[in-house]
């Protein structure tokens, strides 16, 4: 078997919070104060960055780059960050799974180690696993605010095993981004936030492809 260990993305692979997500961050800010056309065009083209860069971004958008007395900056930061984590902490708890995605991890757990790696901060992602009844599926989870890439290779370090042997399922280029910077095997799950193909690596439309496909990804 090529691949000894899989590792799932958890937004948009595990459970279906892309929108939530993205909605999040108009329902922070008061539309009286910023425009929501600065938020929507701050996400087209930092989506993938973590929430606080994005909150970061939207600020000094809104406000200038030097708009801010010191300190002010970093604590309006947290302050939209803890609202926007309360937002999507619930919404995570509460949203659909991916269709197939329970059935799959079944499958696959009897014959892999599995793991999470994802963006979002680790201990609200362990308690949104815990809750959603999904950790005795995964031998270990991983969040932010450490890099996908760092977490790749904790992994592969607590495995003991070579990049190779393990595969990284994600939705974002980031996350191809960081299979490749670690030279594991990375499957793309299409869906309406991403635009992949089929040039650069493995795509499927839906998770439970998954198990078929596995047996013929090639290596990034």
């Amino acid at each position: 078997m090529k691949h000894r260990i899989i590792v799932f993305d958890f937004d948009g692979v595990i459970i279906d919070s892309n929108q939530l997500k993205f909605d999040a961050f108009f329902q922070i800010f008061p539309e009286n104060r910023i425009p929501r056309e600065i938020i929507q065009k701050v996400l087209e083209r930092q989506r993938e960055r973590t929430r606080f860069k994005i909150i970061e971004a939207i600020l000094k958008r809104a406000c200038g780059e030097h708009g801010f007395e010191p300190g002010e900056l970093q604590r309006n930061i947290h302050r939209y960050a803890e609202a926007y984590n309360r937002i999507v902490e619930q919404g995570a708890i509460d949203c659909r799974e991916i269709p197939g995605i329970r059935n799959t991890l079944e499958e696959l757990s009897n014959f892999h180690p599995l793991y999470i790696n994802s963006a979002t901060p680790i201990e609200p992602l362990r308690r949104i696993v815990s809750a959603r009844g999904l950790s005795p599926f995964f031998r270990e989870i991983y969040g932010g605010p450490a890099p996908k890439s760092e977490n790749l290779r904790l992994i592969l370090q607590t495995e003991s095993v070579t990049a190779e042997k393990m595969l990284f399922v994600g939705d974002a280029e980031s996350d191809a981004e960081a299979a490749a910077t670690t030279g594991c095997c990375f499957i793309g799950l299409r869906n309406a936030f991403n635009r992949f193909s089929d040039e650069t690596f493995d795509v499927i439309d839906n998770i439970w492809d998954l198990p078929g496909t596995i047996h013929g990804v090639s290596k990034n």
